[in-house]
């Protein structure tokens, strides 16, 4: 379960809404909360937040203490427990939260916001994904891959094509007044993303 939520939020990034529930304690590394583990490593709260948070549509804090930090934060908690909104804002996060707070909070108000979200995303979309749009994605979708970056007549990504990865709508907006546009050329580097460049590197793959 811990492999394929993590597989799915790569794949679907920014289109996945995360649902916390609970503090975040940072203190001991985050190990007064471990969620589960992974590759034989435990996974804290605090690091799967760190790694799915910036790829989220949006975080929906689930009762107090996910939104506020509740008990678990009280006076005297040696935890470094806090709401996932002050995590965030620490952490350096950008993705917006959505605080349901109440001990406990009341079905209805996480059904009803989950709801108008997706309401919202029906009528707005989450936003144009470079790989989804590309027209090129005929070619992936045949399995017709590039062997090297002249070749316009396959599929960049084994190259290192960040497209699926990245939001922007660059292949129907163009660039240099609608001439051209990166995958043209060459690959997309995910430029666009928090995390470029480090989390984008390598640029190109052989």
């Amino acid at each position: 379960a811990i492999n394929y939520m993590r597989r799915v939020a790569r794949e679907k990034q920014g289109q996945f809404f995360l649902v916390v529930e609970g503090a975040v304690p940072v203190e001991q590394d985050g190990r007064y909360c471990v969620i589960g583990e992974a590759d034989h490593k435990e996974l804290t709260l605090e690091g799967t937040l760190r790694e799915m948070g910036p790829n989220a549509a949006a975080v929906l804090a689930v009762g107090t203490c996910a939104a506020y930090g509740g008990i678990p934060a009280a006076h005297g908690s040696v935890t470094g427990a806090m709401g996932v909104r002050d995590f965030f804002q620490s952490a350096g996060i950008q993705t917006p939260v959505v605080n349901i707070p109440g001990c406990p909070p009341h079905p209805d108000w996480i059904v009803g916001t989950l709801l108008v979200a997706l309401d919202f995303i029906k009528q707005k979309g989450y936003g144009a994904n470079t790989h989804e749009n590309c027209p090129y994605l005929y070619l992936f979708d045949e399995g017709t891959m590039a062997e090297v970056i002249t070749d316009k007549n396959g599929c960049r990504y084994d190259l290192g094509c960040k497209g699926p990865n990245s939001m922007c709508d660059s292949p129907t907006r163009r660039w240099n007044g609608k001439v051209n546009w990166c995958i043209e050329n060459a690959v997309c580097i995910g430029c666009v993303q928090p995390d470029f460049p480090d989390g984008q590197s390598p640029f190109y793959e052989s």
